[in-house]
């Protein structure tokens, strides 16, 4: 059953539960009279209904502990989340920084809360006290609210120590703890940020961000969310009348996807029809998904871990065949250069020298990588895959391979390779580009000579992430190079 059809058919569900839920509520309520107020009054989510784990008891919804000054007149919203593993000291310099970026007016204008998600609960109260001690002025004057949630909230499965999580363990928690921020930040101001644990910032970005929306008159525009970082699910900012709707997504299909699947599915749901076409449903979704040119969050450094096969071939190229990462020690040297966001420190230059890969955000029209040879070189071939064993789709689409040569002096250049390759308004000419498996492979003609610049250039958004798991520029013998 297609992944749309599955989400058709469980609203539907939820639907019927919510009419018979209200319908015995009111039944109940004209039936009792002596129930507290209060508990008729209140809500129960319908989360009950598909986290079928959870007992049906609101204590369970409830955090288990809280420190709040209950300020919900705020203009901006900015989420964390705490994950296990002894990160509060690193959490503590970030949201330092933060708070150190912010002036007067903008902490006057926001509430920042910090969602401590230690399913152990003496760990997560501890966190908690720690993080209540260091900013106290600020929890106390309302700026920061610190919450956890109770352990019961995640299923068994989910309920063991957090390095034991497989990769969809992972997701799935991160899913339904973005769910259970989102529902308790909806009610607490205009607009909601998700920032993470490893979060940097901007310099006055709240400014920032009010100066754009008045720019561009996104208060009358229709508009689902902002992106403000290319890096995973942070830095993007939505309206809190719209959490509710997305926290209930994540937590029907928190098993099924990451988070930034799920949310570029809740809108292609939301706005695509079966018949509709790849590229109307592309459109479609653009008018909502708005990328801003100004990054004002990005992912702190963090030093990837080697995943790579050590063993060695004959020909000095290994492989890591869960990620499916290619090791070259061959490439003549260059300075690397990307617009495209990284993610966990999986940096361009750690893939170019070949000890990782490049793990990117989604790469958007006009994006570029560059390598600036360190010495004019002459290049036979090049080799560049994209794209993974495990996330085939995160892979470069639309995307061309081109070359800048090195203006000649001694020697006549070939004019005729003007009319044989096409060449950019900046000089650059297209040699190749990526097919459809995300792999691009070519030759190089020898009358380009030797070369300033290559480039992989992207002339369409994508929808996915990228990963460049293998960078290959075989270039002449230093022999046979004639330098100019």
């Amino acid at each position: 059953m297609r992944f749309r059809e599955r989400i058709f058919l469980r609203m539907v569900v939820v639907a019927v539960v919510v009419f018979v839920t209200s319908i015995c509520a009111l039944m109940y309520h004209n039936s009792s009279n002596n129930v507290d107020k209060e508990v008729l009054n209140l809500r129960l989510p319908i989360s009950f209904k598909f986290l079928p784990y959870l007992p049906e008891d609101p204590i369970v919804w409830q955090p288990v502990y809280i420190i709040s000054h209950h300020n919900e007149e705020v203009s901006f919203v900015l989420g964390f989340i705490l994950t296990p593993g002894n990160k509060e000291i690193e959490l503590l310099n970030k949201l330092k920084d933060l708070l150190t970026n912010m002036n007067e007016m903008e902490q006057k204008a926001s509430l920042i809360v910090i969602f401590v998600a230690d399913i152990n609960l003496n760990r997560a109260i501890a966190s908690v006290r720690l993080l209540n001690t260091f900013f106290s002025p600020y929890t106390r004057n309302g700026t920061i609210d610190i919450i956890a949630p109770p352990p019961q909230y995640y299923p068994k499965e989910l309920q063991k120590s957090y390095k034991d999580f497989t990769d969809i363990e992972n997701w799935s928690k991160q899913n339904l703890d973005i769910a259970y921020l989102m529902g308790y930040v909806s009610v607490k101001g205009k607009y909601y940020i998700h920032l993470d644990d490893n979060t940097v910032s901007r310099k006055n970005f709240i400014s920032t961000i009010i100066a754009i929306m008045d720019k561009e008159h996104f208060n009358e525009k229709k508009w689902f969310w902002l992106d403000f970082c290319n890096d995973d699910f942070i830095g993007k900012l939505f309206k809190t009348s719209d959490l509710p709707y997305l926290a209930t997504y994540f937590q029907l299909f928190y098993k099924d996807k990451p988070v930034h699947l799920l949310l570029y599915k809740y809108l292609e749901t939301k706005l695509c029809s079966d018949n509709m076409s790849d590229k109307l449903c592309n459109f479609l979704i653009a008018q909502l998904w708005s990328h801003e040119h100004i990054l004002l969050f990005e992912k702190g450094a963090v030093k990837p871990a080697m995943i790579f096969d050590k063993r060695t071939s004959d020909n000095n190229h290994t492989t890591d065949k869960r990620i499916g990462f290619h090791k070259h020690h061959k490439n003549p040297t260059a300075y690397t250069k990307t617009s495209i966001g990284t993610i966990h420190g999986y940096t361009m230059k750690l893939a170019y020298s070949g000890e990782s890969y490049f793990h990117g955000g989604i790469p958007r029209k006009n994006d570029n990588i560059i390598f600036q040879f360190v010495k004019p070189t002459e290049l036979t071939r090049y080799i560049f895959r994209s794209g993974t064993v495990k996330h085939p789709d995160e892979r470069f689409y639309d995307t061309t391979v081109e070359i800048l040569p090195l203006p000649m002096r001694d020697r006549i250049f070939d004019t005729t390779l003007a009319q044989r390759y096409n060449v950019t308004r900046d000089g650059f000419y297209i040699v190749g580009s990526f097919n459809d498996d995300g792999i691009a492979v070519g030759t190089i003609d020898p009358n380009f000579g030797v070369l300033e610049r290559l480039r992989l250039w992207v002339h369409s958004t994508s929808r996915h992430w990228v990963y460049l798991t293998d960078i290959y520029l075989e270039q002449k013998n230093d022999s046979e190079l004639l330098l100019r």
